[in-house]
């Protein structure tokens, strides 16, 4: 989603591997129903025994999620809590107008549904036809009704669908009902004020169709979202289940947690609260211990199907918490498309500091002549944010070693493109190796007599 600052320095990282407010990284924000009694969306906390002040209780779930963010070794300052509304099943419908032949034409997220009339066509017959078509479809997140009007209504309250129809006068739609769920909340809280001062999410809800939308939405933002199951189904041989979805789709900013023993305790608060005060990029996700967080016991098979097996397979992608040599410790620290979580992070943090290092450098200078003395002021800007992004001295996101940083002659840019005083794609490159992290160790050794 383009920002106005995205319009002047736009920082483009593309990644070998498979902007944020600064102060908002170490946030993370929890969504529940409970919600606040006027017409809030959003707050933010310095410690759970706030939310009690309004009107939250012990037992409440996002009071008990709050409590386990913070009782980590390393602690949030903030927590935002956010109000998740009732779900609503979207209503649309549509009324036809008797044309003998005519082809009728309705869309239902992208998926086509046509029927011709007959000679002697009727209204209800139209309608009998069109629902025919779209009930046969189970892929359809719509169910038909009606006689007289064919009236789609969402089989999953909250998971909305689009509808159209042909340009012509014959087909009127009417959008009766507008989808309520948890993307819409999430949307809302995002334009609360100070709705974006937050990284991390998670959600007091282990819904499947919720954490689908959510990691759905997630992947369109600057964010990351921890979800939690205890789905049996992930722990088994199905490729439908929410794991293996999330999987399929390759997501970088979601990462599950499948946990029989803790998924609705608070585990992916926890996780969230432990990590995310950390500097961005410099402390990976995995062989960290949960405080107050219950870990489970898995076979062998069960880690293969889960995390896979190291340097062989990745399993179903998702992340458990289970005893080690005496220690409970996360695994394996990486989002359901194979991306570790710390790289995410950090890359968006790279991203947001150089954007807001160069930013700073238009607004508090009379101006960056347009020479080759003022972009090497702009590719100092550039060379000095990935020092602060390295292992020497900065937060070890980036291997020192392997940084470049190259400009092109500014004669060698359009002369149009200097008048209108843009600084092109392709002008200021740099490279550099994401240090990454020893996660499993094989080590060779021999002895003798």
């Amino acid at each position: 989603m383009a920002t106005a600052l995205d319009q002047i320095v736009d920082i483009v990282i593309t990644q070998s591997t498979a902007a944020v407010p600064q102060a908002g990284f170490g946030v993370p924000l929890v969504v529940g129903p409970k919600g606040f009694s006027n017409s809030d969306v959003l707050r933010y906390y310095s410690d759970p025994k706030e939310m009690l002040g309004d009107g939250f209780l012990t037992s409440d779930a996002e009071y008990i999620y709050a409590v386990e963010a913070f009782e980590q070794t390393l602690t949030p300052e903030l927590i935002g809590i956010g109000k998740r509304t009732p779900a609503v099943a979207q209503v649309d419908t549509i009324t036809p107008t008797a044309v003998n032949l005519f082809l009728y034409i309705i869309t239902i997220s992208g998926t086509d549904y046509q029927y011709t009339s007959d000679g002697t066509a009727t209204v209800s017959e139209i309608v009998s036809g069109l629902l025919a078509l779209v009930n046969a479809d189970t892929n359809c997140k719509a169910a038909a009704t009606g006689t007289v009007t064919l009236i789609l209504t969402g089989k999953t309250p909250g998971d909305g669908f689009t509808t159209s129809v042909n340009a012509n006068p014959n087909l009127a739609l009417i959008h009766t009902t507008t989808n309520n769920g948890i993307q819409d909340d999430i949307t809302k809280i995002l334009t609360a004020p100070n709705g974006d001062n937050w990284y991390g999410l998670a959600l007091c809800s282990n819904v499947v169709g919720d954490i689908l939308q959510a990691a759905a939405l997630t992947e369109t933002l600057k964010k990351i979202f921890i979800a939690a199951s205890g789905d049996s189904a992930i722990d088994s041989g199905s490729t439908t289940d929410v794991a293996s979805v999330l999987k399929g789709k390759g997501y970088k900013r979601t990462a599950l947690m499948f946990s029989p023993a803790s998924y609705n305790a608070g585990m992916d608060a926890a996780w969230l609260g432990g990590q995310l005060p950390q500097t961005p990029g410099a402390s990976t996700w995995m062989f960290k211990s949960l405080t107050g967080i219950s870990p489970d016991s898995y076979t062998g098979n069960q880690r293969a199907t889960l995390i896979g097996t190291p340097g062989v397979t990745t399993g179903k992608g998702a992340n458990i918490y289970e005893n080690t040599g005496g220690v409970p410790i996360t695994k394996n620290g990486w989002m359901c498309g194979g991306q570790y979580i710390d790289v995410t992070v950090g890359l968006d943090w790279l991203e947001s500091t150089m954007q807001t290092n160069v930013f700073a450098l238009l607004v508090n200078n009379p101006k960056i002549p347009y020479t080759d003395k003022g972009l090497a002021v702009i590719e100092n800007a550039v060379r000095q944010t990935l020092k602060q992004g390295s292992d020497d001295g900065g937060n070890g996101l980036l291997d020192h070693t392997s940084i470049t940083v190259t400009t092109v002659p500014v004669a060698s840019i359009p002369a149009n493109t200097r008048a209108a005083r843009i600084l092109p794609f392709g002008s200021v490159v740099f490279s550099a190796r994401l240090t990454g992290a020893f996660h499993n160790i094989v080590i060779n050794g021999n002895v003798s007599v």
